[in-house]
């Protein structure tokens, strides 16, 4: 019986003295516990704010089992957990975060762009590269003209009260799908960023009244600054066309800095009912 008590006692203390022995238990910025079994999943995101003269860059850090950060912003360094960063020129930046524990790190970064922010811009061009042939009622559209004919396109641009802000007076004659692409040069006129506009597309007909062929609904944003051109899509397919564009820009010295995400410079848009 002594034997048996004794036998427990050391397997108690045993295990007593195993258990102090365990690494305690290390918990991270975002409350995950950190083992052996979860190295470090290092993951940012970042929001802009305007400031005088340049543009703040605030991190947003989603870090995982981390227990310390490292960043870097263009040769500049970090070690808090949401560091802000600064800059005060157009340029392209590099956003790095490491993230650490006892077991590990990982690394993530993000491209910053970075460039003035227009006022404004300009259609200087517009090439139509597809647009349909026939009518609603699969008619041609110059439906005067005896067995039809193939249409004499030109374009508005109307505003959101449906006024004209522009359309071209010169008339491409006869399109047909072979015929594809037709373009129009545009002159210098100021739309606004961020404003919805419509562009039409009209058959011009000497017999009866022209034909509305497509109404295309048109915004620009900010977030599109710096390209030149931009391809528009109807969602259904049945019309696109790839507009050229010039940016308009404050006086010197009354810029301001925006933030751009790098991507596709296609417009998927929506042709309206008539």
């Amino acid at each position: 019986m002594k034997k048996f008590f004794l036998f427990c006692l050391m397997a108690t203390t045993i295990l007593a003295f195993d258990s102090c022995r365990k690494d305690p238990i290390i918990i991270d910025d975002n409350g995950n516990i950190v083992d052996d079994n979860h190295k470090p999943i290092a993951s940012f995101t970042y929001t802009t704010e305007q400031i005088t003269g340049g543009l703040a860059i605030k991190c947003h850090n989603s870090s995982s089992y981390a227990t310390r950060y490292e960043w870097e912003f263009n040769n500049e360094y970090s070690y808090q957990t949401n560091p802000t960063f600064y800059v005060y020129a157009p340029g392209t930046y590099y956003l790095e975060l490491t993230a650490i524990n006892d077991y590990g790190s990982d690394r993530t970064s993000k491209t910053v762009v970075v460039k003035y922010n227009p006022i404004g811009y300009e259609i200087t061009s517009l090439k139509l590269t597809k647009i349909p042939m026939l009518d609603s009622n699969n008619d041609s559209w110059d439906t005067g003209l005896e067995g039809g004919a193939a249409p004499d396109i030109f374009f508005k641009i109307l505003d959101e009260n449906a006024s004209y802000t522009y359309y071209t007076s010169s008339l491409i004659n006869n399109v047909t799908s072979s015929a594809m692409p037709v373009s129009w040069n545009v002159p210098n006129v100021q739309l606004e960023i961020g404003k919805t506009y419509k562009i039409r597309f009209i058959d011009d007909d000497d017999f009866t009244s022209d034909d509305i062929m497509a109404t295309c609904i048109w915004e620009i944003k900010a977030s599109q600054e710096g390209q030149t051109t931009i391809n528009w899509n109807a969602q259904s397919g049945t019309i696109s066309f790839v507009a050229g564009i010039r940016w308009v820009y404050p006086a010197k010295g009354t810029e301001e800095l925006i933030c751009v995400e790098e991507g596709s410079n296609e417009v998927i848009g929506e042709v309206l009912p008539e």
